[in-house]
């Protein structure tokens, strides 16, 4: 899916939008607060071609910031993603912090690969966080994710699992030079309310 030459340059474009964690890392425990506390949290586990793993924890109440990007305006959330942990290839982090990304001009359309009319468009985490900001690239690893929320409420992310449909991940050498790998697998469900993530 990320083979194809087009969507390689308007991902490159949009500053690159990933993230990853891996599945053979433990998961951090939770604790209950009160309901008014709460933050909704949704997590988010994947396997890309090669068999690399990853997995995330995605806070959808992180306060954005709207920047102007390649492809007009933007949607930054820093720090909105925890537990990021990735293996796979020349990578292994564990219990990362990153920044998610929305980018409302990059449509599904535009990016390739993707059957005429499929809506979204494309999102997806940081690292490290703050890598990608307007047109400003420094990412190590990006995760594309396809946005399928409500764009009139954007700024403000959904808090459905079915929202986000995870493409794949980008891992990109000090050069620039990117090695896109499709995800084979994905997951992404809510957490119960009144608990977060320690």
């Amino acid at each position: 899916m990320f083979n194809n030459h087009s969507r390689r340059q308007f991902l490159q474009l949009a500053g690159g939008l990933l993230v990853a964690t891996s599945a053979t890392v433990s998961f951090p425990r939770f604790r209950t607060l009160a309901a008014d506390k709460s933050k909704p949290i949704l997590r988010f586990q994947f396997t890309i071609e090669g068999g690399g793993k990853g997995s995330f924890y995605l806070n959808t109440a992180t306060a954005p910031i709207a920047v102007q990007g390649a492809f007009g305006q933007e949607f930054l959330y820093f720090n909105a993603v925890s537990n990021f942990s990735f293996s796979g290839l020349d990578r292994n982090l564990k219990k990362q912090t990153a920044g998610w990304k929305v980018v409302p001009g990059l449509k599904a359309e535009f990016l390739g690969g993707f059957p005429p009319g499929t809506p979204g468009v494309l999102s997806g985490v940081n690292y490290p966080d703050g890598c990608s900001t307007g047109t400003a690239n420094a990412c190590s690893i990006t995760v594309a994710v396809l946005y399928l929320g409500n764009l009139a409420e954007l700024p403000q992310l959904s808090t459905d699992p079915s929202s986000y449909y995870l493409i794949g991940v980008d891992l990109i050498q000090p050069n620039g030079q990117l090695n896109r790998i499709d995800a084979t697998e994905r997951k992404v469900i809510a957490l119960p309310e009144g608990v977060i993530v320690d």
